[in-house]
């Protein structure tokens, strides 16, 4: 969407002054074209609740090097923030999807570190992807849903999906626990997730 990775990321993982707490961005080229036209993607709203582990002392458990662990994550919202502000009922409710998520996520890191376990499975399959891709062959779907527990890609989809088509989604993470992400209003001081 017009955003480089690694700007997206910086942006996406702020001090942890910001973290575990909702974040709103809104990055818009305003109301008025000139002379540069106004791409598809260039009114854009973030909803999010990034999450800070190490602030939260949740560690990666026995399973997990800590050179590997993850520290900080974000499960991010992207809006047309011409059809969706701030304010309106259902986009103003996303950080509560991003937040029972994030506590959910942040269980799992504690119990067996899920969560450091997917990000490493993700990175090697997208370099195992961009060797595949130099050679010109497709690879097809990536997920691995081993004894019955989806894989991160997997959830995020469905939570996504889910929220998008009906309002709501009831997820498992790491085949353990049973998360029910919304955008309806729970009327909820946005609390840190706990592990």
């Amino acid at each position: 969407f017009g955003v480089p990775s690694l700007i997206f990321a910086k942006l996406m993982l702020p001090d942890e002054e910001l973290c575990n707490r909702p974040l709103y961005l809104e990055i818009d080229s305003g109301p008025w074209q000139t002379t540069h036209r106004h791409e598809a993607w260039s009114h854009l709203l973030f909803a999010s609740f990034p999450c800070n582990l190490d602030v939260l002392g949740v560690g990666g458990g026995d399973a997990v090097d800590p050179q590997h662990k993850v520290q900080r994550f974000n499960v991010v919202h992207i809006l047309d923030s011409r059809r969706a502000g701030r304010r309106e009922r259902q986009s103003g409710t996303l950080w509560q999807v991003s937040a029972h998520l994030a506590r959910a996520l942040a269980s799992e890191e504690a119990r067996d570190g899920y969560l450091s376990r997917e990000v490493r499975r993700l990175l090697e399959h997208q370099s195992q992807e961009d060797d595949v891709l130099m050679l010109g062959i497709s690879t097809g779907s990536l997920g691995s849903e081993e004894s019955g527990t989806l894989s991160l890609d997997r959830l995020l989809t469905d939570a996504f999906e889910g929220v998008l088509s009906r309002g709501y989604s009831s997820l498992r993470v790491n085949g353990s626990i049973f998360c029910q992400v919304s955008v309806f209003p729970t009327h909820e001081a946005p609390a840190p997730p706990s592990a």
